[in-house]
């Protein structure tokens, strides 16, 4: 087996089915009680998988390929098994055996499946994430997953670009209900805006609620991770833990996998959060001001006005505030004292006028910007007001259209800017596609990254409503934000209060 680390490209998952006769139906019962099994709790119909992992090509071959019993950083690997509705109906982890990694996963039924493999770190960061749909019959069973290296960033699992079905179905929330304060599946929200995902894990700003959502993937439970359970507003009551805290209309959402950072829309602040113990401090934005547009070395006397997006490249925090028309940057290392918050992208000085112009850093205009997302190289903004997706390249602020002629619709295109978008809100990557929520057009949107930008509409029917289905045959109400585990595409329906689920 090769052992050099630089064969990290791809990884091959071999999945070896096989039905044991007579023994089959006393080890089934390791899925009941999944959420979205169709197993009643006596149910023993499921059947036990093997699942191995093989080891990959070598430098002698010429082969990208390498097993991750060649990798060392490999803490654990995770499966999980969804049926064609996007039910769950497998999952289970793999056991390192020496020269594989390898164990059993109960699956409920058969017919068509996909399945997901991610692999974790001993950090619980991703290293890889792969995805592959299969025919499952009853015996005699073998599928090989491809899957590439993987990495947080942008608040989203980005170097695997997600192979979709475009299936949608709903994922937490009840369509057309509006709530909060529940962890009972499917759980209730208010309004989601934004939101961003660790890999294991889903945030949501639930900005009618006034309070951040968690979602676990493999289960998804939903619970309310900080802000008042009932929806209770208020200011920066900072330095509380969880839900003693307040929010005031939270929008943006991003992490780094330690740290959630959040545009606390109405109380033109930047909080963050940190993940293993809930507590709530300012990041950014005057305690208790108004909203403003004041740059500032001490990142507690800065301004904004309400800013609604927010995405992360580990080093800076940028920031889409709204209405300033600007796109701000804050370093993340400072303390408090020297963090500087400045323009990357629009007018300086007071509230930005509203418009539409490239150019480098401050010759930029923008009108509304919601939606921001990073390659690490480049932002790129959701232009809700200029029905446009903008590009800026970090090192020198310098702004160009990407997509969108600037008109109102919803036109496809292989040249991007010939492509129409309406009131496009929230974006995100993978690193090889843009993804965009065009709220208005009620759509989910793909952009090519590399020229000449090619424009797809992989989801909606462009008619407002809630009925899962597949591509666009389903229909959403008002999606608003986006983020993908490099798997499969996770999407606030703002209208709906529902969060959905593209595969």
């Amino acid at each position: 087996m090769n052992n050099s680390k630089t064969f990290r490209s791809s990884i091959r998952l071999v999945l070896a089915f096989f039905v044991l006769g007579v023994g089959l139906m006393a080890c089934s019962n390791a899925l009941q009680g999944l959420p979205g099994s169709n197993q009643a709790a006596t149910d023993t119909k499921g059947f036990p998988v093997s699942v191995t992992w093989n080891g990959g090509g070598s430098a002698a071959t010429g082969s990208s390929a390498r097993g991750l019993i060649d990798d060392s950083n490999v803490a654990s690997v995770s499966i999980r098994v969804y049926n064609a509705t996007g039910a769950l109906i497998g999952s289970g982890t793999l056991a390192n055996r020496t020269t594989y990694w390898g164990g059993a996963i109960s699956v409920s039924e058969t017919g068509p499946a996909v399945f997901e493999a991610s692999v974790l770190d001993a950090g619980s960061s991703f290293l890889y994430v792969g995805k592959a749909t299969y025919m499952v019959a009853a015996s005699n069973n073998s599928l090989t997953i491809t899957a590439g290296a993987a990495g947080l960033l942008g608040g989203a699992i980005q170097g695997q670009a997600p192979t979709l079905s475009t299936a949608v179905n709903t994922f937490a929330g009840t369509p057309g209900t509006a709530g909060t304060g529940t962890a009972v599946l499917p759980g209730l929200f208010t309004g989601p805006y934004q939101i961003t995902t660790d890999g294991k894990n889903l945030y949501v700003a639930d900005m009618g609620a006034n309070n951040i959502r968690k979602i676990v993937i493999a289960t998804q439970e939903t619970t309310t991770f900080a802000g008042d359970i009932n929806g209770a507003l208020g200011g920066r009551n900072d330095g509380a833990v969880g839900t003693a805290t307040r929010f005031n209309q939270p929008r943006g959402i991003t992490t780094d996998g330690t740290y959630l950072y959040v545009a606390d829309y109405a109380n033109h602040a930047i909080r963050r959060i940190t993940i293993s113990s809930g507590l709530v401090e300012s990041y950014a934005g005057t305690l208790g001001a108004t909203a403003g547009a004041t740059e500032n070395a001490a990142a507690d006397a800065a301004l904004f006005n309400g800013p609604s997006g927010i995405t992360t490249d580990g080093i800076h925090l940028f920031v889409a505030d709204t209405n300033n028309n600007k796109i701000r940057q804050i370093e993340i290392a400072a303390t408090n004292g020297t963090r500087t918050v400045t323009t990357l992208s629009g007018l300086t000085g007071g509230v930005g006028a509203a418009g539409w112009n490239d150019g480098l850093a401050t010759g930029a205009l923008f009108s509304g910007p919601q939606g921001i997302t990073t390659d690490g190289v480049n932002v790129y903004v959701a232009d809700t007001g200029n029905n446009r997706i903008r590009q800026i390249r970090i090192s020198d602020g310098w702004t160009s259209t990407l997509a969108g002629s600037g008109a109102t619709g919803s036109l496809d295109n292989a040249i991007g800017t010939s492509a129409t978008f309406y009131g496009p809100t929230g974006i995100t990557t993978d690193g090889t596609y843009l993804y965009v929520a065009d709220s208005t057009s009620n759509a989910i949107r793909r952009i090519a990254i590399a020229e000449p930008n090619d424009v797809t509409t992989l989801a909606g029917t462009g008619t407002a409503g809630s009925n899962d289905g597949l591509g666009t045959d389903a229909a959403f109400n008002g999606p608003y934000g986006i983020t993908t585990d490099g798997m499969n595409l996770y999407v606030t329906d703002y209208n709906a209060h529902t969060i959905r689920k593209i595969q």
